[in-house]
This record gives structure tokens, sequence and C-alpha cells, in this order.
């Protein structure tokens, strides 16, 4: 059994490395103002239906929860921990819109955290309706696109 050149172990750790970067590079993209929304928007909707869950509040109607996303200095995709999400959605009623903002920090796996959830939902740990203290679902979300 012959033992692998210098040369040819490093054009292959040449090639593994184009290959990170590339695969890198395709994750960056896939980050869009658009599907960040989505996701922030569906990943709040659940949350907040836990967070009632665990109050022992009645379950949510359609909060009809919307996003509007936007990057702070480098356009509107791609990974990075300068991106800001007012989310809206309707607490009651129609008539009752519901807006804040999180700060979100898009990592290049296509996950996300967003943090800074307004007080008016809790804080970072709320008091469960069997007394617990637990943290508050809705104050710091994480999430990933959908593939």
């Amino acid at each position: 059994m012959s033992r692998p050149s210098l040369r040819r172990l490093a054009a292959g750790a040449l090639a593994l490395g184009v290959l990170a970067v590339g695969a890198t590079g395709c994750a960056g993209t896939a980050v869009t103002a658009d599907r960040l929304e989505e996701s922030v928007a569906s990943s709040f909707t659940r949350t907040y239906t836990w967070q009632q869950e665990l109050l022992g509040r009645p379950q949510p109607h359609d909060l009809k929860t919307q996003a509007r996303c936007v990057r702070g200095t480098s356009g509107d995709h791609g990974a990075g921990s300068d991106w800001t999400c007012t989310v809206q959605y309707l607490e009651s009623a129609a008539d009752n819109p519901v807006t804040f903002s999180y700060d979100v920090s898009v990592h290049q796996d296509l996950c996300w955290t967003a943090e800074n959830g307004p007080r008016a939902l809790g804080g970072a740990t709320i008091e469960t309706a069997a007394g617990t203290s637990v943290p508050n679902p809705v104050y710091a979300v994480d999430s990933c696109f959908q593939p």
C-alpha cells in the first residue's frame, strides 16, 4: 500500500476548503428578507401559542402574524447579526394589533436567534398556570429556515 504524496494531500485539502467555502456562500445567499420574515412570523405564532398554553389561557385564534425584516448595513440578504424584524399580530380581536421588534442574528447554517422580546409579552421568564417560573418562549426564539 503506497502512502499518499504531500501534493495529493494538499490538493485534497484545497478541494475540501473550496467545498466548504462554496457551501457557506450558498447558505448566505439562501438568507433573504422574505425567507426570514416567513420564518420569524411562523415561529412567533408557534411560540406565542405555547406561551399562552403555559399561562393556562385559551388557545389564541388566528393571530395573522406578519414580520418585516431589514438588515442594518448589508442589504436584504445574508447571514449576520444586524437584522431587525418587526412583528405584528392580532392579540384578541381584529382591531387590536400588537407590534414589536426583535434583534435577529442569522447564522450560516440557516438558523437564527431572535432576542429582546418586549416586556409586554412577559419578560425573560413567566410564571406558569401551575405557579412555576420558566423561560418565556417568546422572549428569545431560536429557529431555522424551512428547507
